[in-house]
């Protein structure tokens, strides 16, 4: 008779956050809740839009805006410096799921990564995107 080994689950472990980088800051988006990591998409600036605002770009037949979680004081310009990765997250906003992605230096996942991050002000940001 041959014995029946159960072999563990080797699956990895999806990650609870996306941990990434913007000049130097550390920011965190639940990992349910990010779509795609993607180089820095080229995108077309949209006039008359705050700075937060960098431009929009088309992913997955959709129109995507990129916006910048780090603006300086007077909200009227960023941080220089160029981005390398557009995070693509759908994310909550006045009872309905929005899709945006947001400019990072860096990228990385992981379980404690929400501890070690600023919360993103999603209320902020997006009432800058609908101005």
């Amino acid at each position: 008779m041959d014995d029946i080994l159960e072999m563990p689950d080797s699956s990895p472990a999806v990650p609870a956050h996306c941990l990434f980088t913007r000049a130097g800051r550390r920011f965190a988006l639940p990992a349910g809740q990010v779509v795609e990591v993607v180089p820095l998409p080229r995108c077309t600036p949209v006039p008359l839009t705050p700075a937060a605002v960098r431009g929009i770009f088309s992913y997955a037949d959709s129109v995507v805006p990129l916006l910048t979680v780090v603006a300086t004081e007077d909200q009227n310009s960023v941080v220089p410096g160029q981005a390398q990765y557009g995070v693509i997250a759908d994310v909550p906003w006045l009872g309905q799921t929005i899709r945006v992605a947001l400019e990072a230096d860096s990228v990385l996942a992981g379980e404690a990564a929400g501890a070690l991050a600023e919360d993103i002000q999603w209320a902020e940001l997006l009432a800058v995107v609908k101005a």
